[in-house]
């Protein structure tokens, strides 16, 4: 992300901003990065869905660990 950032240079001299990319980025870099390791599909699902607090599961799984 960071060397992404270094493009548009001032991103990087901007911190508020660049924070808000970070923030709505993360989950779905986070996601395509488990899926090209080909990580299996319960932990695929971490980075997009750890900050849903509202997610409703049928059991405890990955996310409930990270969200906690």
């Amino acid at each position: 992300m960071l060397s992404w950032a270094e493009h548009p240079s001032d991103l990087l001299n901007d911190s508020m901003t660049l924070d808000r990319v970070i923030d709505s980025i993360h989950g779905s870099l986070g996601t395509m990065i488990l899926q090209s390791w080909n990580f299996p599909p319960e932990l695929v699902l971490v980075p997009s869905s750890h900050t849903d607090f509202t997610r409703k599961a049928e059991k405890a799984d990955y996310i409930d660990v990270v969200t906690s």
